[in-house]
């Protein structure tokens, strides 16, 4: 089975918290398995090991409003490849998600285009995956774009997964940011009078997943639900 990954950090690259650790152990499984895996993640100016030369192939790929996006392939050393969504203007900065003093405002677009950079690169390197995998909020517009694209006839969808590893962060952004990341509101989407990326991808995957049957259970309580 083909299985496309779509995280923000995982191990040994990137990592703020217990994501990274999971979706690193995941894709070696996997991996070990006999899946075809291959991991999209950004390409961060700050990697915790190798990541791709600054010479090294890139394919264009269209990613949205962001402009100067392309996708450069690595192997991990365990079985699986890497796509790193190379977009300058939106990873080459201190910090994941921000700094000490908040998030980036841009966090949106920039996830935004993480997805679509991923999308993107399956269709340029004609790369067919059976499931797209996504995990939190920032890979969670993958089967909202999935979604989208079945209906504009881009042929057959991929069967979509979204993971929550952390359900106290949604991705939560003003309607202009939304916007501005070429997001299209949406009923799924909309959130009042913000739009949340995280309740996209739930009611659009085809299955919603935990780290955990605990954890699954405490998301479905009002205190830790985060409604």
């Amino acid at each position: 089975m083909r299985i496309l990954q779509v995280a923000s950090e995982a191990v040994p690259w990137a990592k703020t918290g217990g994501l990274a650790d999971v979706v690193g152990a995941l894709c070696v499984h996997l991996a070990a398995a006999g899946h075809e895996v291959i991991l999209a993640l950004p390409r961060y100016r700050d990697l915790n090991a190798p990541g791709p030369e600054p010479d090294s192939p890139i394919v264009p790929v269209s990613a949205g409003p962001a402009a100067s996006v392309g996708v450069r392939t690595t192997g991990s050393g365990t079985g699986f490849d890497v796509w790193w969504v190379d977009a300058p203007d939106l990873f080459d900065r201190p910090g994941l998600y921000g700094t000490p003093d908040g998030d980036h405002p841009d966090n949106a677009l920039r996830f935004a285009t993480l997805v679509r950079g991923a999308l993107g690169a399956a269709r340029a390197l004609d790369w067919r995956p059976d499931v797209i995998h996504a995990h939190d909020w920032q890979g969670a517009l993958a089967p909202v774009f999935v979604r989208e694209d079945a209906k504009g006839g881009q042929g057959p969808a991929p069967a979509t997964v979204l993971t929550i590893h952390n359900m106290a962060y949604q991705g939560s952004f003003a309607l202009a940011d939304a916007r501005a990341a070429g997001v299209k509101r949406s009923a799924a989407l909309t959130q009042g009078r913000r739009v949340s990326f995280l309740k996209g991808g739930i009611l659009t995957a085809d299955r919603v997943t935990t780290v955990s049957p605990q954890y699954a259970h405490e998301i479905g309580t009002p205190r830790l639900g985060f409604g």
